[in-house]
């Protein structure tokens, strides 16, 4: 198989969740010792448009190397790259690209010819629909989540292809580092810890988060709890074209309109505005309790799967990506996708999982396994198989 997709040579902190996704493909069927071929070519930049017909460029070697020297989570990442620099036969390419490279990186080859999907909010099945007659067939992480592309396109072939958890070099976060991450931020050692791993384009969403912490823990006193925020500098403001807005700016201004409906003061909120490498996530994911995960989803699961493998637990919308991720155990939150609706149902979620913070080891346990085993790199490597219909990946 060939894998095609894109990195960001030198910033470790902004790779996005498709491009590691990609990487998790790839470190699965090289350690199954299945051949493939991956063509990393460089990440154009948040700033090309949807519409870019700019020529894609291959990343050198030196800036793959470079990569992996900064990002200690992708050690592995030189050894990936020397092991799939051999064209293999069998003509299967896979995209893992936004759609708009699929034209130029599909068009051109014989071959059985694959795109993944990386479903988003802010990509309209319609505009995404035009992209669907290059590739012969697209996988997604849920095959729910072709039907809205499916109206717009009938004879399109989608299939299921989950995520994969990841297995890579694992990160050595000793008592001392977790706790000077701790003091940094201002949680106490037995404070609980709601934290949200949010993007440029989840205003609307923090807004969400802030409304239901406020509501569930505004006069709590004796509740230890604190929110972490992790975003980006800049969240991109879609109420003024796009423009970009501080984010310390924006999460000032969201609480100095919600005063404290009880005439108490907030539990601990705390913004973690800059963009976070691979060791800076597995310090938060260490550090919190209870993963929030947006009204408008995790679009391809990796944060909620790493969550769950540290054992934390997962809030987020019910829906069935999140269940056919997290297995039957997980506690799904029940809620209408409207903003206040998901907001009620969110601080009642809040609420129920601090007060059985002591319990329901169990269920966890459940998750951790079904994601080990569902989610393992044995169970991607023989879905591949099963997609291709027994042909060599």
């Amino acid at each position: 198989m060939q894998i095609i997709s894109f990195l960001a040579p030198g910033e470790p902190s902004q790779q996005p969740d498709l491009s590691l996704l990609a990487i998790r493909y790839v470190r699965a069927l090289v350690n199954a010792q299945v051949p493939v071929y991956w063509q990393v070519l460089a990440a154009p930049g948040a700033a090309i448009a949807f519409t870019s017909t700019l020529a894609p460029r291959a990343l050198t070697a030196e800036a793959v190397m470079r990569i992996s020297e900064i990002d200690s989570a992708l050690g592995d990442l030189r050894d990936l790259f020397q092991a799939t620099r051999e064209p293999v036969g069998g003509g299967v390419t896979l995209a893992m690209t936004a759609p708009q490279w699929w034209p130029a990186l599909l068009a051109p080859l014989q071959g059985r010819r694959i795109a993944y999907l990386e479903p988003s909010p802010f990509l309209l099945a319609e505009q995404i629909a035009p992209y669907c007659s290059y590739p012969d067939e697209v996988w997604l992480p849920d095959e729910d989540l072709a039907q809205p592309l499916l109206r717009h396109q009938p004879g399109l072939l989608t299939k299921a292809l989950p995520p994969v958890r990841r297995l890579a070099v694992q990160q050595d976060i000793s008592v001392e580092r977790l706790a000077a991450f701790r003091q940094m931020m201002g949680v106490g050692e037995k404070t609980f810890v709601f934290y949200a791993m949010l993007d440029a384009h989840s205003s609307e969403c923090c807004a969400d988060l802030l409304r239901a912490y406020s509501l569930a823990f505004d006069g709590e006193t004796k509740a230890d709890v604190a929110l972490v925020v992790q975003c980006p500098p800049e969240f991109v403001d879609p109420l003024r074209d796009g423009a970009p807005m501080p984010a310390v700016q924006f999460v000032e201004g969201l609480l100095a309109g919600m005063p404290s409906s009880r005439g108490h003061d907030r539990p601990k909120i705390v913004l973690l505005d800059k963009n976070l490498n691979s060791t800076g996530r597995d310090l938060l994911h260490a550090c919190g309790n209870a993963l929030l995960v947006p009204r408008s989803g995790d679009a391809l699961g990796l944060r909620a799967i790493d969550a769950a493998e540290v054992g934390n637990e997962v809030i987020g919308p019910a829906e069935r990506s999140l269940e056919f991720l997290l297995g039957t155990a997980w506690q799904a939150l029940a809620g209408p996708h409207s903003s206040a609706g998901f907001v009620q149902a969110l601080a009642q979620a809040m609420r129920e999982v601090w007060l059985r913070r002591d319990g329901y080891g169990g269920d966890r346990d459940r998750v951790q396994w079904h994601v080990a085993n569902a989610l393992s790199e044995a169970a991607f490597v023989l879905r591949v198989q099963g997609l291709l219909g027994g042909a060599e990946a």
